[in-house]
């Protein structure tokens, strides 16, 4: 399956793998901290939309965690902001599925 890049300006702000949006970044400096959420630019969110995203994967690529929610959810239960850097939402951590990806290595691989 070909991932779908989505630009913001020009620059890759993440990519879209069938029905899910999947970005990958650094929970020490591109999560919030207060309150603890993980936040989107509402510009990417709306095209990662218009290219037929429902869902949402963010891996953190210090921890190897992944988190999962939908667009549905973000919306809903998410909270907007602008703190300089253009309108965001935000969902908190709690709000998240997790899974591991050590984990998700093991269900996933075949017996030789």
């Amino acid at each position: 399956m070909k991932k779908k890049e989505v630009k913001i300006n020009k620059k890759v702000v993440g990519k879209i793998e069938g029905e899910t949006f999947t970005k990958e970044l650094d929970s020490s400096k591109d999560f919030l901290r207060t309150p603890r959420a993980i936040a989107f630019d509402e510009l990417a969110l709306s095209k990662a939309k218009e290219m037929g995203a429902s869902k949402i994967k963010v891996k953190d690529k210090r921890t190897g965690l992944e988190y999962h929610t939908s667009i549905v959810n973000l919306s809903n239960r998410g909270f907007s902001f602008n703190r300089g850097f253009g309108n965001q939402i935000g969902l908190s951590l709690s709000e998240w599925s997790k899974s591991e990806e050590s984990q998700v290595k093991i269900f996933n691989s075949k017996k030789e």
